[in-house]
């Protein structure tokens, strides 16, 4: 297995551990909840954008009819934003935090979560560059639900 580079590290946990809320942060969850009618679960900001965790149920409310809500929020804060919703179920709310992305199987065994794709450019597209992908998923889960560790 490939040793990860410290640096590399650092720049994901920013964008998943920096969960404390500010005055910013409250302001963009106050405005987002205005304009969506959405309930934000969490929220994170990074230098990529804004990722809000949305109660189970109100995505559609937070993206809006043919992403417009998107659209004028992304306008609003000048930042880019994506959306989870929230699943009680580990397999829906990964599929919720991969989504575009399809993976065949997710199994859960103790503490380890396995996803499983036939397509090798698909378990790229998961991993993401330098790991990125697999690592907020990885920090997402271990926040909500105390899993360890990815397999992909």
């Amino acid at each position: 297995m490939q040793e990860e580079l410290p640096c590399q590290r650092f720049e994901l946990l920013i964008m998943v551990l920096s969960t404390k809320l500010d005055k910013k942060l409250i302001g963009y969850i106050t405005l987002f909840e205005r304009v969506t009618g959405a309930r934000v679960k969490d929220i994170f900001d990074s230098e990529i954008g804004l990722l809000f965790i949305v109660q189970h149920g109100d995505a559609g409310k937070a993206i809006g009819r043919r992403g417009s809500t998107i659209k004028k929020l992304t306008y609003m804060f000048k930042k880019k934003i994506k959306i989870i919703e929230y699943n009680e179920k580990v397999e829906e709310f990964v599929k919720n935090v991969l989504d575009p992305l399809k993976v065949d199987e997710i199994t859960m065994k103790d503490h380890l979560l396995v996803l499983t794709t036939k397509e090798s450019t698909m378990k790229g597209k998961i991993i993401g560059r330098n790991g990125k992908n697999l690592q907020l998923l990885n920090d997402l889960l271990e926040k909500y639900f105390k899993v360890r560790s990815i397999v992909a």
